[in-house]
């Protein structure tokens, strides 16, 4: 009897105890059952990336993209893959991972970090070891070799470009580089500053054509003027004759030394013209006017030298002396006048002389017939 009454009391444990273990069981898989739906925020939080990007972020098959510092969502339990960048192309740290989210909410940190690209400035046209300068957006460099290069993140940078000889000017001098996702190259071209030399001929006759020949370049005019552009240095020129003229100046040498320069060449004409006065006293002065130019001489003999042409002329001789051709043309052709000054003035005074002499003779005649005439009577 009583081992049958401990038998029971077993029993009765047994089914105690398993009925307890269901209760808990029930109460945990209720419990459990409670929390798989429930949803939590999982924050991303950036660092690092410039005011105004956007950047991104992938988790548990959904993708967000925002132009804040977070991004969040809200999710299960559960561990999830997730992925983080920028439009921009900026590096980020960590870009990837696993986020475990366990009842809880979780806050994942991220920091973009800057990418450096080299800019690179590429000289070219100044002589070996010349200095030349650049400044990038306020860092000034000097360098004599033909290359240099900055390290910089993404951006927009200025520059400017100089060189330390004021002869040379780069090109281009200034301007904007833009930094995205690659190096850059700026090549700038310096070139030597030309100045204006100007050749200016005096003397020629007007459409008569000349030249220059400035250190092998050959420039012809029917102007006044010759321009030539040319940087520093010294050059060698010449005048090719002009038929019928000569040149003040054949050959020379210019030394172009930073500022513009004008070299004048006079044109005398190789053709004269003569004109001979005879038959007045030596020292006695007379004039020639031919064209525009009066000439005086108290010699017996003007030359003058002008281009191939027709000039009117007007010859002036002193007081009492007259003469024929004292005006007219002359050509190349008839380019010798002669003119027989007389002095009027000794004729004059013969002519007195004649005039007194015959009256004289009349006077006579008249009175030795008035005495054949008183003697008959």
């Amino acid at each position: 009897m009583l081992l049958q009454c401990l038998k029971f009391i077993n029993v009765q444990k047994t089914v105690i105890l398993f009925v307890i273990s269901l209760l808990v069981i029930s109460s945990f898989a209720l419990a459990s059952a409670s929390q798989t739906g429930k949803e939590y925020s999982v924050t991303f939080n950036e660092t690092g990336l410039p005011a105004g990007d956007s950047w991104y972020v992938s988790l548990a098959n959904l993708s967000y993209s925002s132009t804040n510092s977070s991004i969040t969502f809200r999710i299960t339990n559960g561990s999830y893959y997730y992925f983080v960048g920028s439009t921009s192309g900026i590096n980020v740290s960590p870009n990837h991972g696993i986020i475990s989210v366990n009842g809880s909410n979780v806050i994942e940190n991220v920091k973009f970090l800057p990418v450096y690209y080299r800019v690179t400035f590429n000289e070219t046209g100044l002589p070996s070891g010349s200095y030349w300068s650049v400044n990038f957006s306020g860092r000034k460099v000097n360098v004599d070799t033909n290359s240099t290069s900055f390290i910089v993140p993404q951006g927009e940078y200025t520059f400017s470009v100089e060189s330390e000889d004021s002869a040379f000017t780069p090109s281009p001098s200034s301007g904007i580089v833009y930094v995205t996702s690659y190096n850059v190259t700026e090549n700038i071209l310096f070139s030597q500053k030309e100045y204006i030399i100007t050749f200016s001929e005096v003397g020629l006759g007007y459409g008569t054509s000349w030249s220059v020949n400035l250190s092998g370049e050959n420039r012809s005019s029917s102007s006044s003027q010759i321009y030539f552009s040319l940087p520093n240095g010294s050059y060698n020129y010449t005048i090719p004759p002009v038929p019928g003229y000569n040149a003040s100046v054949s050959s020379g040498s210019v030394n172009v030394d930073g500022r513009s320069q004008s070299i004048q060449v006079l044109f005398f004409s190789t053709i004269p013209y003569t004109f001979i006065v005879q038959g007045i006293p030596p020292g006695d002065h007379w004039t020639l006017r031919i064209g525009s130019v009066t000439y005086v001489s108290n010699s017996s003999i003007i030359t003058v030298y002008l281009p191939n042409g027709t000039y009117s002329y007007a010859i002036s001789l002193p007081y009492g002396y007259s003469g024929g051709d004292l005006k007219g043309k002359v050509t190349y052709s008839n380019n010798f006048i002669i003119v027989n000054a007389i002095d009027m003035l000794l004729i004059y005074i013969a002519i007195i002389v004649l005039i007194i002499i015959v009256d004289a003779l009349l006077v006579f005649y008249v009175l030795r017939k008035r005495a054949r005439a008183g003697s008959k009577q």
